[in-house]
């Protein structure tokens, strides 16, 4: 509820320095508002030493994964308009979308983009993963186009795809522990058609929806440790603060190799054709 600037020591996560005087009892007294989300992590005391030492590894590993995603979506942005491809175009804003959820949920987002306007912060953190599910829902639609299968499971999952970002801005608007553990559900069962979609996709031949099969396991096995932790199963830990990222990091590559494939293969014949 702060800006950044206001904090005794800027970072991710609020940390404050104790008393350094030996000898001499200090009391602290600390409130966690945490309305709507299971609680199960305690505050840390750590030298300044550990703490140096955790920050500089966290930021490699932060850095590391927001430069991956910033040139995986160059690239998808060069080959969209250079194959003139709606896939990759849809797969930039997938991963552009999940970025910008990772930004927000590891407090990427609170130090760096918006430092002083600590209001984004919960509407963020709840909001950009429903637009990021809308977003992966897009681009398996664009690669398996479901239509040519099944009308019933195209349209369900336009529907759910708009119901997402409606409901982003609902909490958005108006928080509620309802909305919450709506939210939740959407997720998991979002991530069901996303796997029905590209099953389908499988048995009806589509040598491509192999790789979208193996680029989005990863990615929903890392969706259930955040989830399990929403529902109150597991305790905070480094998977479910991490896995999703984790994953995405697995997931763009073989995503983008995938696409890459497609594209190539689809315009072999018509370059054969052409000669």
């Amino acid at each position: 509820s702060l800006p950044v600037s206001t904090w005794p020591q800027a970072g991710r996560y609020p940390v404050f320095s104790l008393n350094h005087e030996r000898g001499q009892a200090t009391r602290y007294y600390l409130r966690i508002e945490h309305a709507r989300v299971h609680y199960s992590v305690m505050p840390r005391v750590m030298s300044d030493v550990q703490l140096t030492t955790n920050t500089q590894l966290e930021h490699l590993l932060l850095g590391a994964y927001f430069g991956l995603a910033a040139l995986v979506i160059l690239l998808a942005l060069i080959n969209a308009t250079a194959y003139r491809d709606s896939a990759f175009a849809c797969y930039a804003f997938y991963i552009a979308t999940f970025a910008a959820a990772q930004g927000a949920f590891t407090g990427v987002a609170s130090l760096y983009w918006w430092p002083e306007w600590p209001a984004l912060n919960n509407p963020a953190v709840f909001a950009l993963p429903l637009v990021a599910m809308a977003a992966a829902m897009l681009f398996v639609r664009a690669v398996t186009t479901p239509k040519r299968f099944s009308r019933a499971l195209d349209w369900f999952s336009l529907a759910l795809m708009l119901l997402l970002p409606m409901l982003a801005l609902l909490e958005v608007a108006h928080p509620t522990s309802d909305s919450f553990a709506l939210i939740n559900s959407l997720i998991g069962a979002s991530l069901v058609v996303v796997l029905m979609l590209i099953t389908v996709a499988l048995v009806e031949g589509d040598r491509h929806a192999r790789w979208m099969a193996l680029g989005f396991l990863p990615i929903i096995v890392a969706t259930l440790f955040p989830l399990m932790r929403n529902f109150g199963v597991l305790r905070s830990s480094f998977l479910t603060e991490y896995a999703l990222m984790l994953g995405s990091a697995i997931e763009a590559p073989i995503l983008f190799y995938g696409l890459l494939r497609r594209v190539t293969q689809g315009r072999e014949p018509t370059a054969r054709a052409t000669a």
